[in-house]
Formats: C-alpha cells, sequence, structure tokens
C-alpha cells in the first residue's frame, strides 16, 4: 500500500541528541496523521473502523518487532565489544607477566 501513512517513519534515526529529537518530532508527526485518518474512520462506518483497527494492529506489530530487533542487536554489540576488550586486556596483562619474569 503506497497510501500507508506509517510507512513513511522506517528511516533509521541517528543515537545522538539531535536524533533523539528528530525521533521525537516524527513521533509527533505520526500521531498528528493517526489522529487525522481517526477522525476521519469516525466519521465511516464499520468497514472503515475494521480496517482502520487492521492497520494499527499491524503497524503496532510491526514496530515493535523492529524496536526488538534493534535492542537485540545493540546487546549483541555490546557484549562483542565486551568480549574483545576483556581478551585484549587478558592478553596484555599475559604479555606484561612474561616481560616481567623474563626480567627477574
Amino acid at each position: 500500500m503506497n497510501s500507508d501513512p506509517f510507512t513513511r517513519m522506517r528511516r533509521p534515526v541517528k543515537s545522538t541528541a539531535a536524533g533523539r529529537e528528530s525521533a521525537e518530532r516524527e513521533i509527533e508527526k505520526v500521531g498528528k496523521r493517526v489522529q487525522v485518518s481517526l477522525k476521519r474512520f469516525e466519521r465511516r462506518g464499520s468497514t472503515a473502523r475494521n480496517r482502520a483497527l487492521r492497520e494499527v494492529k499491524k503497524t503496532r506489530t510491526r514496530v515493535e518487532r523492529e524496536l526488538r530487533q534493534r535492542r537485540n542487536s545493540a546487546v549483541r554489540t555490546v557484549k562483542q565489544n565486551r568480549r574483545q576488550a576483556e581478551r585484549q586486556v587478558k592478553s596484555a596483562r599475559r604479555e606484561f607477566e612474561q616481560r616481567v619474569t623474563s626480567l627477574v
């Protein structure tokens, strides 16, 4: 559906302070679009309302799934970075201890 007002919000948002502000503005825009759509569907019949409810559920599910994926990706990256840093510290400590023992 090209006329879906929710597909326009699929741009990735930077994770900076400016990114947070733009994300908040994006959320406000989506909220306004939802309000306008809701008013329009309130004036129409039950078929239009049911269609709107289906679309809302579908969109909510998609957004929640994307958030879970992003969160899991961030957690995975943090764990990988922590493991890598711990390995580097461990090898540096081992190398230092070998140099000290070779000097003594």
